[in-house]
């Protein structure tokens, strides 16, 4: 059977990103997708850089009235033709092969829902560590019954999106943990992917500063683990690009090798 993926893409004010993912897109030796780009009535030239593909891939623009990215996705999901949904953020890149080891995946293992690894679009060894604790943490969660997300790199098969009623649009963050969860409670896992992997930017940390993010992220994480769902706001958090960077000081680093060697000792056990 030759399956095809419906590549649902939120974006707002992403005409400097958007078009690097695209030429990814246009470049897999599997061309079994199309692209739906929901745009948030962005302010700069996302739609117009967007319909400058039509001609390469196929690839539908929808409006969104909300910047919401559960609304967006889900609004996204509405227009979707095919079996598999690949959520995705505009500020990612992925190999050449992503599409055909994605749809070799899905035939071999039978999941429905799959989440992929990610990797920095950055050499900086602090960066790649930080990665590793990500993947890491995600993979281990499934282990132990408390399934998280990657966030903007998951593949989940349409009618369970739909019985799941999508992405709740009330919540404030972590809104991909909560799908994953409330599709575990009906009996339903994700698949880790080690070996199909997508580069993700870096813009927030640049923009926020290495400990704010990761402080965030932390405290998303623990939140969600402890109450199941972020329905308020716990910290600042925009969509959009970045400025500037920081990096972490010796200490700093030191510490985020400990969590990486911790987590990676819990999952080889």
């Amino acid at each position: 059977m030759q399956r095809k993926i419906s590549v649902i893409i939120p974006t707002l004010n992403e005409e400097r990103d958007l078009p690097r993912l695209l030429k990814d897109f246009q470049m897999q030796t599997n061309k079994n997708f199309e692209i739906i780009v929901v745009d948030a009535l962005s302010k700069d030239k996302t739609i117009e850089k967007a319909m400058k593909f039509q001609n390469k891939i196929p690839i539908t623009v929808v409006e969104s009235e909300k910047a919401n990215v559960s609304h967006q996705r889900n609004l996204g999901v509405r227009h979707a033709n095919e079996d598999y949904l690949f959520f995705i953020d505009a500020d990612s890149q992925i190999a050449s092969n992503c599409i055909d080891r994605l749809i070799q995946c899905i035939n071999d293992y039978g999941y429905f829902i799959f989440q992929l690894t990610l990797i920095p679009n950055s050499t900086v060894y602090s960066d790649e560590i930080l990665f590793n604790v990500i993947n890491y943490g995600v993979e281990l969660s499934q282990k132990i019954n408390q399934p998280m997300s990657n966030g903007g790199s998951m593949v989940m098969h349409k009618v369970l999106f739909e019985q799941l009623k999508g992405f709740d649009e009330k919540m404030y963050l972590s809104e991909d943990h909560d799908i994953v969860k409330r599709a575990q409670k009906i009996g339903v896992s994700a698949k880790y992917l080690k070996d199909v992997k997508l580069k993700v930017s870096l813009r927030r940390l640049k923009k926020d500063g290495f400990i704010p993010v990761l402080y965030q992220y932390s405290l998303a994480f623990m939140y969600a683990l402890a109450k199941g769902r972020i329905d308020k706001k716990l910290f600042d958090y925009d969509m959009g690009g970045a400025a500037y960077e920081t990096k972490p000081s010796k200490e700093q680093f030191q510490q985020i090798k400990k969590l990486y060697k911790l987590l990676k000792n819990i999952l080889e056990e």
